[in-house]
């Protein structure tokens, strides 16, 4: 968990509160957006946002117009506040009513897998979440289905796009700087090549690592190769290749919340610090015997 906010109901409309908590900066801070010199609690939550944090929320008239020329609501006993199996996998019902019917087949009906989607299609599945948050919404993003297009959903805005990846924030939007990537154009890769949507795996570098050399063996290995033994290569491709970056859109404290990156590429700056901290650690430990 990166962090947490927080939201009220006012009648049937939703509002996010001022304050969120960071988890790597073990802090309070402004929610996004936020000005720290007066409370603000009128920030109305849309479907745009809970197509995102949720699995669904049927949208009706917000009934409390002060706030908004064209308010939003949402029938409390309609939403699904988890992440659910069908937001990946599509509706379930009859996948459940065979499978239950019939507990010896083992090979999945009536359900979207996938394994069965094309490349385009399995990003599309990711990105409905993780391209942005200021595109031009379509139509609520918790009705895409495996399969989907994107376009039909949301309107990407320029700034969002893969080839202007240096103004995109690492927080929201991995689809576009993964796409930038490489290791993505000059593959068939796709976000579950090292994403399993099934387990956490937050923080586990050493299982991310696993993933960057099952492509990069001896025949496009890393240049610090003669620099750093075996061992300590599989320990930091991501520190090098995906470093934490600041984000301009979540701020805690005086600087960004640290996401890393999905624009793979050459970092020098962070293979000096990972070889830096190597050779302090070494050299501690030889000072230790």
């Amino acid at each position: 968990m990166k962090g947490q906010s927080y939201a009220y109901w006012y009648a049937n409309e939703l509002f996010q509160l001022p304050i969120s908590y960071v988890a790597n900066a073990h802090q309070w801070i402004n929610s996004p957006g936020y000005q720290s010199n007066e409370p603000d609690y009128e920030r109305m939550i849309t479907s745009q946002c809970l197509g995102c944090h949720m699995s669904f929320a049927k949208s009706q008239k917000g009934v409390l117009p002060i706030f908004s020329s064209n308010p939003e609501g949402f029938a409390k006993d309609s939403i699904i506040y988890p992440i659910d199996c069908e937001r990946c996998h599509g509706p379930a019902a009859e996948h459940v009513k065979f499978q239950t019917e019939n507990p010896a087949v083992k090979e999945a009906r009536n359900i979207a897998t996938y394994k069965s989607l094309t490349r385009e299609q399995k990003v599309n599945m990711c990105a409905v979440c993780h391209s942005g948050a200021n595109n031009v919404m379509i139509k609520a993003t918790y009705l895409f289905k495996p399969g989907d297009t994107l376009d039909k959903f949301m309107r990407i805005v320029p700034s969002n796009l893969s080839a202007n990846y240096k103004s995109i924030d690492v927080h929201g939007d991995q689809t576009a700087l993964l796409q930038s990537s490489k290791c993505y154009i000059n593959s068939s890769m796709s976000c579950a090549s090292c994403h399993d949507t099934h387990q956490t795996q937050r923080d586990n570098t050493l299982l991310f690592a696993s993933k960057c050399l099952t492509c990069h063996t001896t025949s496009n290995k890393c240049k610090l190769t003669n620099q750093l033994n075996s061992s300590q290569l599989s320990q930091n491709c991501i520190s090098c290749h995906m470093p934490s970056v600041s984000s301009k859109l979540i701020i805690a404290g005086t600087s960004g919340a640290l996401v890393h990156t999905h624009h793979i590429t050459v970092y020098p700056e962070e293979a000096q610090k990972v070889l830096n901290w190597l050779k302090f650690n070494n050299t501690k430990r030889l000072t230790a015997h």
